[in-house]
């Protein structure tokens, strides 16, 4: 059997495993500064709406060299 294995953050040392991992990159820095305006504002006791608390971040796919092709295979 073959597996895939996809990682997330796109951390820098992704490529250089063997072999080089695909994986998902995230704003990770748009997401902490984020999170964090959000902690500051409770901390002071400010109230927090629920359209600041839903946030969507794009996300991308790098495919590298851990991940095969989905090939369906038919039932007969």
């Amino acid at each position: 059997e073959e597996i895939s294995i996809i990682g997330t953050d796109n951390i820098g040392m992704a490529q250089h495993y063997n072999p080089p991992l695909t994986t998902i990159s995230i704003p990770i820095k748009k997401i902490g500064e984020k999170a964090t305006g959000v902690l500051i504002k409770l901390i002071a006791g400010q109230k927090i709406e629920k359209k600041e608390m839903k946030v969507v971040y794009p996300a991308k796919l790098v495919v590298r060299k851990s991940a095969i092709p989905y090939v369906r295979k038919r039932a007969f």
